[in-house]
């Protein structure tokens, strides 16, 4: 006997059709609110996270730069510089590197010329910072195998107008300085720019050819790591309210937040 041949198995049918249609488009429709809930909800936790990421950096930049033209100020660093002998002022420039806890300082003479160099790698970074405008504020990125360098220079002045030389100091936007962000927002960052790639992260070193792809792109990506699907946001470093050198103009370095 075929199944749909007697009567009750063709009720049983349109019960059990019954029954189950409108569960399954129940089911459906609220699997679908679910997820795009879900959804909207892990895009607005990342452009949280990118803009306390940017929040954080700018106001890492602004004390590094309050820090600066209080250095530039003290007399016992005018007085040095003034000399233009550089074993006169190197003692005060690593002495002043330790107390701003800053990665790199740069002190330069009445004429541009290089008084002392102290920090990471900082005799590579002098040769730009040299070639920069030498009147003003300025501030500055620079890409670096141990991350992106962020440069903020100022005048040392004598009286409102005389200029006796410059000051610039810098900090890393490294791997350490990542996972501190990490902790922060709950999720994972890389910093790059275009020329260098990714040149600091706190995902794993074979995932930097993925997210090297993400610094040229617009906005939100995703990208698919170790198994794991991540979403991908890309902002751009900036320096609110401040002119930036020509030292940066070449490539502007990007944050990426991932989730």
């Amino acid at each position: 006997m075929r199944p749909l041949s007697s009567l009750s198995n063709r009720i049983f049918l349109a019960c059990t059709l019954l029954a189950t249609i409108p569960l399954g488009a129940a089911y459906y429709f609220v699997n679908a609110r679910v997820s795009a809930e879900a959804e909207a909800e892990l895009l607005r936790g990342l452009a949280e996270a990118g803009r306390l990421v940017d929040q954080h950096r700018v106001t890492l930049t602004d004390t590094l730069t309050r820090l600066a033209h209080l250095i530039a100020d003290l007399p016992k660093l005018k007085a040095a510089v003034e000399t233009g002998d550089p074993p006169t002022v190197e003692p005060l420039a690593r002495d002043y590197l330790h107390q701003s806890n800053a990665d790199v300082l740069i002190l330069a003479g009445r004429n541009g010329q290089r008084l002392s160099v102290v920090g990471t790698d900082a005799s590579s970074i002098a040769a730009d910072v040299e070639s920069s405008p030498r009147t003003g504020e300025w501030s500055a990125f620079r890409s670096h195998p141990r991350g992106v360098l962020q440069l903020v220079s100022v005048p040392i002045l004598l009286g409102p107008t005389e200029q006796l030389g410059r000051l610039t100091l810098g900090f890393f936007l490294d791997d350490a300085l990542a996972r501190q962000f990490k902790d922060l927002t709950g999720s994972d960052i890389a910093f790059g720019s275009a020329s260098a790639g990714i040149v600091a992260s706190t995902l794993p070193a074979a995932a930097e050819p993925l997210l090297a792809r993400h610094i040229g792109g617009r906005g939100i990506g995703s990208v698919r790591i170790d198994g794991n699907d991540f979403v991908v946001l890309k902002r751009p470093m900036t320096s609110p309210g401040r002119d930036m050198s020509p030292v940066d103009a070449t490539s502007v370095p990007v944050t990426l937040t991932l989730r």
